[in-house]
């Protein structure tokens, strides 16, 4: 969820309100096996927004149709959110208190036609990610539920994207404060395989923080530290 200092103080009359609710999580299933990780995909923290890059010629599944909407693409980044908020480019405070509560979503599908460490500038945080078969798979299933097709069972797309090569497409999900683009993409995660936790996540500096953690456990294991 990216939130504009301007909008912050809107957050901070409302949040102690919603906190009272508790906080809601999707529940996911992921892979529990121990396949090898044959697959590098990216993790991307943009701001307050996170989403996922992955090698587009590999992703299985009905989630390949969207390579033929960019069929230039190396990797296609997907990045799910709240609707008006995350098609508006800049929201007013109005879109950012309507995205606190319950609402529609879209995902954001982008064609990089380099890798992604490349694709951003250096503020970009980028995190290579090793997933099995298996979970790549599940990733994509996960990722494709999302997708609200049209009558055809195609991807509808709403409009063009703020990057370049990219279009915003609709979405089955349902956004709240409590259930963010930083929850989605550590379901994401979660539903691949790794040892992520995205209960009570809502902002992108907790996916940092798991995501650091995540490469560190790794480093370590390839070291055999661990």
């Amino acid at each position: 969820m990216q939130i504009k200092p301007q909008h912050a103080i809107t957050l901070l009359i409302v949040l102690p309100v919603l906190a009272l609710a508790g906080c809601a999580s999707t529940p996911v299933k992921p892979y529990t096996g121990n396949a090898p990780n044959d697959f590098t995909l990216y993790l991307i923290v943009e701001g307050g927004h996170s989403e996922l890059a992955l090698p587009a010629r590999q992703i299985p599944g009905r989630l390949d149709v969207f390579r033929h909407d960019f069929p230039d693409a190396r990797y296609l980044s997907f990045g799910w959110g709240e609707r008006a908020y995350f098609m508006a480019g800049n929201p007013t405070s109005g879109e950012t208190l309507r995205a606190i509560f319950p609402a529609s979503s879209t995902l954001l599908v982008s064609g990089l036609t380099v890798p992604p460490p490349q694709a951003f500038i250096p503020s970009v945080k980028v995190f290579p990610v090793k997933v099995s078969k298996p979970g790549f798979m599940r990733l994509s299933r996960y990722i494709w539920s999302y997708v609200a097709p049209d009558g055809n069972g195609q991807p509808r797309r709403l409009s063009p994207g703020h990057r370049p090569d990219s279009a915003f497409y609709a979405s089955s999900g349902t956004y709240d404060l409590f259930h963010t683009c930083n929850t989605w993409t550590m379901e994401a995660l979660k539903v691949a395989g790794k040892p992520v936790h995205p209960g009570g996540v809502i902002l992108a500096s907790q996916v940092v923080d798991q995501a650091q953690a995540l490469r560190e456990n790794e480093d370590a294991k390839r070291q055999g530290i661990r």
